[in-house]
């Protein structure tokens, strides 16, 4: 009986020293480089193929990927300035901080503005940050943007059937006119229709619009704001003759 007991007792302290060298070594120095955060990467999708040429306002994809986080969100610049156009990779470093534009999206309409009629080249560069504030390499593409002048509206009256429309339309009929209109008098309507020669098949360029009226011999009554309307109600007019400019 006190040999059993005595074999307990030796088995027990066996076991306290292990679990005793155990917690001894777990609280040893811990050796080792702690893995340094990974930058992100960015990457164009199927738009702009390099090189392209868009006569209207592209749709711009992009997506980005983080091995060891996630991408925070994406910045883009689209320059025009020469010296990016001559050299591309040389330009990064000294694109304006407030030239980037922050987003969280993958895609973006990029308006590129040009006068009628030009062709301009762009460079458009993306980047993206991830959850620890690391930037990703910069990434572009060059393409030119051209623009011609849209074509000039069809003007008429709701009522009229499309092919009484036309740029330069005279009412013939002495139109009456109140104060506001109401359920009797809806007021003096005109509508308009625009296109543009760049339009696709698969797309028409957004347009916006902007009316001048005018009572003869040349007092301009109203120049309204630029706004995609098609249509306009007039009241409160004094008698007189007047042309409606769109």
């Amino acid at each position: 009986m006190l040999k059993r007991q005595s074999v307990r007792i030796a088995l027990l302290s066996a076991a306290l020293f292990v679990l005793t060298l155990a917690f001894i070594v777990s609280c040893g120095k811990m050796e080792g480089d702690i893995d340094q955060n990974q930058a992100p990467e960015v990457s164009f999708t199927t738009v702009p193929v390099n090189q392209d040429t868009f006569s209207f306002a592209p749709v711009i994809y992009w997506k980005g990927n983080d091995p060891d986080g996630f991408v925070e969100h994406y910045s883009y610049a689209d320059i025009t300035d020469s010296a990016a156009i001559e050299n591309p990779v040389d330009y990064i470093n000294r694109i304006p901080e407030e030239a980037w534009t922050d987003t969280i999206a993958t895609q973006a309409r990029i308006y590129l503005l040009t006068e009628a009629g030009e062709t301009k080249e762009h460079v458009f560069y993306v980047r993206c940050v991830d959850n620890e504030g690391a930037f990703s390499e910069v990434k572009y593409r060059t393409f030119f943007r051209e623009n011609n002048a849209p074509n000039i509206p069809r003007v008429g009256r709701p009522s009229w059937n499309d092919e009484l429309f036309d740029t330069t339309v005279y009412v013939q009929d002495t139109l009456f006119t109140k104060n506001e209109p109401d359920n009797i008098w809806t007021g003096i309507d005109f509508t308009w229709r625009g296109s543009d020669p760049d339009d696709k098949a698969l797309y028409q360029i957004p347009l916006e619009y902007q009316t001048v009226l005018v009572k003869s011999p040349g007092d301009t009554v109203f120049v309204s704001q630029w706004d995609d309307d098609q249509n306009i109600t007039l009241s409160g007019l004094s008698t007189g003759f007047y042309t409606l400019y769109v």
